[in-house]
């Protein structure tokens, strides 16, 4: 037999032939006729007796646009995801809340498997606040499942997926997201990660400023979050990284307590324009590379807690020793035309250096080379020394005169 959808309108006016009437059955479907078809109905006009029992066919209803993450080889158009999401055995796992359902793990990996034809895998997450900001991602790790992730909020609508690739959610509660192979055919194993970006996700660490922190992605799809809190606005920092080991390629995004991203200024650095607790997550550009890397934060406005006082007539000598390493040091100074004296000593780094106002803002920066005079005028002062590339090792004294 055949099955397809039709609306009750259209499904009465069918209804005319006898033998129609005793062999349609109507069942209600989200207001729809789910109706089933004899074979000696399917004949063209005037045709009599039966004829071959044709191959069904399932016509979908029209269903809102299913949001889909598919793997990136995946040549399927999305409206062909969003049409076959709509079969009975999906919207019957949307309409029941599965006592089975498990909880995404929040910053990190969930494994799961489609064994059979048909199967939905559903799992759940909690919010306690409006508009909160989410990211998912997920890939095929055995077998030919094709990937489509669906949210839905507390009262069951979709949550679709914002310009920016992430969800917000509308509303505190409970969210349930399903998991299943695009034509609901294929089987295999999956993960999905899951993380949080307008706060931080369960397993984020605290950013150390002055620091150069270190961290590992050692899966596809794995991303690495750190957490700070500023206290007022139009704070200015830097936020450096390389890759140690391994084929990542590091991308570093920040985002604002609304779990907007904040972009980097035309000075390479992020000002961040309200208080509040800020995110900083690492992962590799296409969620494949895996590796080792470091990551170094620094404060400029104000400086970070290590920052060295500099005093009129004194000397101090630093030494640049790893990777991303930043030194900075303040001076306050109460005439114009004060001097401050930079000398790289030793070492193949190309040193360099930054002067910085209170509102963070760059007055002056340079080459060290030999030997270099900055005049300063009356104010208080970051200078922070650095090797050119960030990569190279030296050692220098500082002096003001």
């Amino acid at each position: 037999m055949s099955t397809f959808f039709l609306s009750r309108s259209s499904a009465r006016k069918r209804l005319k032939h006898p033998v129609a009437k005793r062999a349609l059955r109507f069942e209600n479907l989200e207001n729809r006729v789910m109706m089933t078809v004899e074979p000696t109905l399917l004949a063209s006009p005037g045709f009599v007796g039966p004829m071959p029992e044709p191959v069904p066919v399932q016509v979908a209803a029209p269903v809102p646009a299913a949001t889909e993450q598919v793997r990136a080889n995946s040549a399927t158009p999305p409206s062909a995801a969003a049409a076959n999401a709509a079969t009975p055995a999906f919207q019957a796992e949307l309409r029941a809340t599965p006592q089975s359902s498990k909880a995404l793990v929040d910053g990190g990996m969930t494994h799961g498997t489609i064994r059979a034809p048909g199967q939905v895998d559903t799992y759940t997450f909690d919010t306690t606040k409006t508009g909160e900001r989410v990211e998912i991602a997920s890939t095929t790790t055995t077998g030919d499942v094709r990937l489509v992730v669906r949210v839905f909020d507390p009262r069951g609508r979709e949550v679709p997926l914002d310009s920016d690739g992430r969800y917000r959610l509308p509303n505190p509660g409970q969210y349930v997201v399903q998991v299943q192979d695009l034509y609901l055919r294929g089987t295999g194993s999956y993960k999905i990660g899951f993380e949080r970006i307008s706060r931080p996700s369960a397993d984020a660490k605290p950013v150390q400023w002055g620091k150069v922190q270190s961290g590992t992605i050692d899966e596809s799809l794995k991303k690495d979050q750190y957490k700070f809190q500023t206290g007022r606005p139009n704070v200015f920092v830097e936020i450096a990284s390389t890759t140690t080991t391994g084929d990542a390629r590091l991308v570093i995004r920040v985002f604002d307590p609304l779990g907007d991203e904040v972009p980097l200024d035309s000075g390479g650095r992020y000002r961040l324009p309200n208080p509040g607790q800020y995110v900083v997550q690492v992962q590799d550009l296409y969620l494949r590379g895996t590796g080792s890397y470091k990551i170094g934060f620094e404060r400029i406005n104000p400086p970070s807690p290590d920052v060295r006082q500099l005093f009129l007539g004194q000397v101090r000598s630093g030494r640049i020793t790893q990777l991303l390493q930043k030194d900075q040091y303040s001076v306050e100074t109460t005439r114009n035309k004060q001097t401050i004296e930079l000398t790289q000593t030793k070492g193949s780094g190309a040193a360099v250096y930054f002067v910085y106002n209170v509102r963070g803002n760059v007055v002056t920066s340079g080459f060290v080379s030999n030997k270099v005079s900055l005049n300063l005028g009356v104010g208080k002062y970051v200078i922070q020394v650095q090797d050119r590339w960030l990569k190279d090792t030296f050692s220098y004294t500082i002096r003001w005169r």
